[in-house]
């Protein structure tokens, strides 16, 4: 079901919330996604992710083992802190049946919070109960870093100060994840966990520690097993989110780090042109705008937000008198996602 223009008085169906890993990754966990359709069958987190695209105003109704209510208002969820909990608890049930009531009036009273907070307390609570083997399989491998682009999302995340810390000083890229919970003072599926909530939000990056032992590995081995278990921008030691001019820049990086000639051609020349052969086949996607806008969708990725975002800090430099920066980052958020207000403005500065 595609977002309607407006809602109807009275919707109703059944939800089919996830059990498995392999059911969690498919839920609409990253910041402001935009859910495009609702499936017949939809998980809670699907559902509230939807009415709020939709900017309902009204009450959902969730039946299970005892009913919840949750008010919407204008797709701000409205919920009591005390009240989130209970709210969570719905991901707990396999089956529910729920219906919703539009409304024009403000659904009572209570506190905003976004529908993200919630999906993402559900996903922490299903993460709970996975054995630490399903968690260590979502897990490319290597030493994770938080990305430094994602990292405004870890304030929402409601997390521990002890995980706060863990966040923003552990994850230095230099660490592998076996070896995290000795220096971090959590245990080892607290880290688990929290890493593997991340890696399914879309913010961590994986490389290679700097200070492994040469003489016992095979560095270029190791980072072609990493970016081959990665989506086509990591395969070239990009990020989504990075502007075409960069993205050239990675794959042409990762060429000449691996020719024939090269310190990791020399050491390892079937890896060296295993990375090439990688980073070739990811560039024969990403390398045009129209295929690499294709696959940013199917990856399901913030692209509006982000978008909206360079948007913004294109009007900002345009006060600036900047125009050349705004220009370069109207092309950018074009790229992520084109909207009519960035096209209208970049049409705006080629004519001054």
């Amino acid at each position: 079901m595609p977002p309607p223009a407006a809602l109807p008085s009275h919707l109703e169906g059944d939800l089919a919330n996830p059990t498995t890993l392999t059911e969690l990754q498919a839920q609409p966990l990253h910041h402001e996604r935009k859910v495009r359709t609702l499936p017949d069958r939809p998980s809670i987190c699907h559902l509230l992710r939807w009415l709020t695209v939709c900017r309902a105003n009204g009450v959902l109704t969730v039946t299970g083992p005892r009913p919840q209510e949750i008010r919407f208002m204008e797709g701000h969820v409205m919920v009591a802190e005390r009240e989130r909990q209970t709210v969570r608890d719905i991901i707990d049930w396999p089956t529910a049946r729920w219906t919703f009531d539009a409304t024009s009036e403000p659904p009572g009273k209570g506190g905003f919070t976004s529908s993200w907070v919630l999906v993402v307390g559900m996903a922490r609570r299903l993460l709970a109960n996975l054995p630490q083997e399903q968690l260590e399989a979502i897990l490319p491998g290597g030493a994770p870093t938080l990305d430094p682009r994602a990292a405004w999302l870890v304030g929402a995340l409601r997390l521990t100060p002890q995980e706060t810390r863990f966040v923003e000083s552990r994850l230095d890229g230099e660490t592998r994840v076996p070896d995290l919970p000795a220096v971090a003072g959590m245990s080892t599926s607290a880290v688990l966990r929290l890493t593997a909530l991340l890696e399914l939000l879309g913010i961590l990056t994986w490389g290679v520690p700097t200070s492994r032992d040469a003489a016992t590995s095979d560095p270029v081995q190791e980072l072609w097993e990493i970016r081959s278990r990665q989506d086509h921008f990591r395969a070239i030691g990009a990020h989504y989110s990075d502007a075409p001019s960069r993205l050239e820049v990675a794959y042409r990086e990762t060429l000449l780090a691996h020719r024939p000639g090269s310190e990791a051609h020399r050491s390892s020349p079937e890896y060296a042109q295993r990375m090439i052969a990688l980073a070739e086949r990811a560039w024969a996607v990403i390398g045009k705008r129209e295929s690499r806008r294709q696959y940013r969708l199917e990856l399901n990725l913030p692209l509006e937000t982000l978008a909206d975002l360079l948007f913004d800090q294109a009007r900002m430099v345009m006060l600036r008198g900047d125009v050349g920066q705004a220009r370069e980052l109207l092309d950018d958020s074009i790229d992520l996602f084109p909207t009519e207000q960035a096209r209208a403005l970049l049409e705006e500065i080629r004519r001054l």
